[in-house]
C-alpha cells in the first residue's frame, strides 16, 4: 500500500470526523476495502480495450491516493460496461432474428415467429423502433403460418401481436409503419373471419383497413391505397355472403373498381387481371341476389377481361381459375334465361379449366371444376331431350367424389352428393327406372350425414327438399303411400329452416312442392283439410314468386289454385252446413 494511499485514508477519516476511539477500526476497514478493490480492479477476459484501459487508469489513481479520480474513472468503466452489455443484448437479438430468417427460408413460420419474438424481448427498452421491427416480423410469420397451413391459433396470435404493436404506437402520429401494421391487422382479421360463423372479425378487418387509408392516401401512396381497397373488396364479399341484403356486396364492387383506377392494365397488368377476377366474383354474388342479369353480365365481362392477361400459356393455373369463375357466372345467367346457350358456354368454360386443373396437378381445384361441370350438364339435361347430358353430369359428380372425400372435406363431399342426387333423380324420371330414384334418395341421405341442421341449416333444408321430391317421385312410380307420406314429412322438415324471412324464394319452392303433394294426397283420400292446406301452401308460394318479379309463373300458380278449388268444390258442402 503506497504512502499516498495511506494519506488519502487519513484525509477521508478527517473529512468524516471519525471519533478517536474508532480510528483504529476505521483504518482497518478502509484498508480491507482498498485491498479488495485493488484485487478486483484488473482487466477481465471479456473486457474491451477501452474498459481495460480505464481499469488500469483507475488502479493507478487508487495507488496514488486519488480516490475521487478513481471513482470518476470507475463510473466511466460502468458506462462502458453498460454499453457493452447493451450491445451484447442487441447482438443476441440480431442472432435471434437471423435464426428467424433461416426458419422462414425453411417454411417453418411458427419457429420463425418464436425467434422474432425472442429477438424483441432481448432488445433494451430504449430501442423501441427495433422492438417494433421484430414484432412486425413476428406477426407476419404468424400470418403466413395461419394462411398457408390453416393454423387458426397462429392467426389469433398474429392478431394479438398486431394489437400489441398498435398499443405501443397509439400516442404517436400515424406513420407508414403504423399504416402497414393496420393493413396487416386487417388481413389477419379477414383470414380468421373467413373461418368463423359470425361477422365480428370481418367488421374489425374493415375498420383496420380504413385506418390504414388515413395514411395511404391515393395522392401520396397510390399503390398502397389500391392494395388496401382490393383487400377491402375481399372483406365486403365475405360480409355480403353472410348478410341478407346487398349493401356489403355493393361496397365490394365499389372497392374493386376504386383499386382498378390505379391498377390499370397498361401499368400493372397482372394486378389489373387479379382485380378484374375479384370484381367478377363480387358481381356474381351481387347478381345472385338481384332479379335481372345485369350484374352477372358485368361479371362475365370482368372475367373475360382478366383472361386477356391471364393467358393459358403464361399463367395456366390462374387462367383455369378465371375460366372456372366465368363458367359459374354463365351458369347463373343460364338459370334465369330460357334455352341452353349459356349452359353450353358454361360447360365449355369448365372443360377449359379442367385442361389445366388436372387431377394430378391440382386435385382440390379439379374436383371443384368437375362438380361445377356436373351442375351445368345437369341443367342442360333438364332442358334437352334425351339422357346424355344427365349421364355425363353423373359421371362428373362421381369423378369429383374421388377427391372430395367425406373424411377430408365433409361439406364439399355432401354438396356433391346432393348434386349427384339431383342428376340421378332427373335421370330416373326420364328413364322410368326406380333404381335410379333409389340411388338419388341414397345420395341425398348421404349428404344429410354432413349437412346437419346445426352445422349447415340452409344446406340441410335444401337437401331435405330434394329428398322429398325424390321420395315423392318414387312413390308415384311405385304407388307407395308410405313414400309419399315420407316426402310430405321431408318438405315440412325443410320449412323449419327455409323460412320466408331468410330465403323467400327457396321457401316458396318448398311450399309449392308441399302444396302439390298435399293436393295429390288430398284427392286420393278425399281429405278436405289436406286440400285446404294444399291451397294455402300454393297461395303462399304464388304471392312470394309474383312479389319477386316472377310474372312468368303466374299462369302456373293460377292453374294449380283453380284445380284445388275445383277439387274442394267436388267434395260437396261440409257436413252440418248448408
Amino acid at each position: 500500500m503506497s504512502e499516498a494511499a495511506v494519506l488519502a485514508f487519513f484525509r477521508a477519516i478527517g473529512e468524516a470526523r471519525v471519533p478517536l476511539e474508532e480510528l483504529g477500526d476505521r483504518l482497518v476497514e478502509i484498508a480491507d476495502n482498498y485491498k479488495r478493490v485493488m484485487s478486483q480492479l484488473i482487466a477481465a477476459a471479456g473486457d474491451s480495450l477501452e474498459i481495460g484501459r480505464l481499469k488500469v487508469k483507475a488502479r493507478a489513481a487508487l495507488e496514488a491516493g486519488q480516490l475521487e479520480e478513481a471513482d470518476v474513472l470507475l463510473e466511466e468503466v460502468l458506462a462502458a460496461e453498460d454499453a457493452a452489455a447493451e450491445e451484447r443484448q442487441l447482438e443476441a437479438a440480431r442472432t435471434c432474428g437471423q435464426r428467424g430468417d433461416i426458419a422462414l427460408a425453411r417454411l417453418r413460420h411458427r419457429q420463425a415467429a418464436q425467434c422474432f419474438a425472442a429477438a424483441a424481448q432481448r432488445i433494451p427498452s430504449r430501442h423501441q423502433d427495433l422492438v417494433l421491427f421484430y414484432l412486425c416480423k413476428e406477426q407476419r410469420a404468424l400470418y403466413r403460418q395461419g394462411v398457408e397451413f390453416g393454423d387458426n391459433q397462429a392467426l389469433v396470435d398474429a392478431i394479438t401481436t398486431c394489437e400489441n404493436i398498435i398499443e405501443r404506437t397509439k400516442d404517436k402520429h400515424p406513420t407508414l409503419d403504423w399504416a402497414q401494421t393496420q393493413s396487416d391487422f386487417g388481413k389477419a382479421l379477414f383470414r380468421i373471419g373467413e373461418r368463423e360463423r359470425g361477422t365480428g372479425s370481418l367488421e374489425r378487418s374493415v375498420a383496420a383497413f380504413r385506418a390504414a387509408l388515413e395514411v395511404y392516401t391515393r395522392e401520396k401512396f397510390p399503390l398502397d391505397w389500391a392494395s388496401v381497397h382490393s383487400d377491402l373488396g375481399s372483406v365486403f364479399v365475405r360480409l355480403g355472403e353472410r348478410e341478407r341484403g346487398t349493401g356489403s356486396l355493393e361496397q365490394a364492387v365499389a372497392a374493386y373498381r376504386a383499386a382498378l383506377e390505379v391498377r390499370t392494365r397498361h401499368q400493372f397488368p397482372l394486378k389489373w387481371a387479379i382485380t378484374q377476377n375479384n370484381l367478377g366474383n363480387a358481381l356474381v354474388r351481387l347478381g345472385e341476389r338481384e332479379r335481372g342479369t345485369g350484374s352477372l353480365e358485368r361479371a362475365v365481362a370482368a372475367y373475360r377481361a382478366a383472361l386477356e392477361v391471364r393467358t393459358r400459356h403464361q399463367f395456366p393455373l390462374d387462367w383455369a381459375m378465371s375460366q372456372n369463375n366465368l363458367g359459374l357466372a354463365l351458369f347463373r345467367i343460364g338459370e334465369r334465361e330460357s334455352g341452353t346457350a349459356r349452359f353450353e358456354e358454361a360447360v365449355e368454360a369448365f372443360r377449359a379449366a379442367l385442361e389445366e386443373w388436372t387431377h394430378h396437378r391440382a386435385p382440390p381445384a379439379w374436383s371443384m371444376a368437375q362438380n361445377n361441370l356436373g351442375l351445368a350438364l345437369w341443367r342442360l339435361g333438364e332442358r334437352e331431350k334425351g339422357t346424355e347430358y344427365l349421364k355425363n353430369a353423373i359421371e362428373a359428380f362421381r369423378a369429383a367424389l374421388e377427391e372430395r372425400s367425406q373424411q377430408r372435406v365433409p361439406l364439399d363431399w355432401a354438396q356433391t352428393q346432393h348434386n349427384l342426387g339431383l342428376a340421378l333423380w332427373r335421370l330416373g324420371q326420364l328413364e322410368k327406372r326406380s333404381e335410379r330414384l333409389r340411388e338419388a334418395i341414397s345420395a341425398f341421405q348421404a349428404a344429410l350425414k354432413e349437412r346437419s341442421q346445426e352445422r349447415a341449416p340452409l344446406e340441410w333444408a335444401q337437401t331435405q327438399n330434394s329428398l322429398g321430391v325424390a321420395l315423392w317421385t318414387l312413390g308415384e312410380e311405385k304407388g307407395g303411400a308410405v313414400l309419399r307420406e315420407e316426402a310430405i314429412a321431408a318438405f315440412r322438415t325443410a320449412l323449419k329452416e327455409r323460412t320466408r324471412a331468410k330465403v323467400p324464394l327457396d321457401w316458396a319452392e318448398t311450399q309449392n312442392n308441399l302444396g302439390i303433394a298435399l293436393l295429390v294426397q288430398g284427392l286420393g283420400t278425399r281429405n278436405r283439410a289436406m286440400l285446404e292446406e294444399a291451397r294455402a301452401a300454393m297461395e303462399r308460394a304464388f304471392n312470394v314468386c309474383i312479389a319477386a318479379g316472377q310474372e312468368h309463373r303466374r299462369s302456373y300458380f293460377e292453374d294449380r289454385l283453380r284445380a284445388i278449388d275445383q277439387a274442394i268444390a267436388n267434395l260437396g258442402p261440409v257436413a252440418g252446413f248448408a
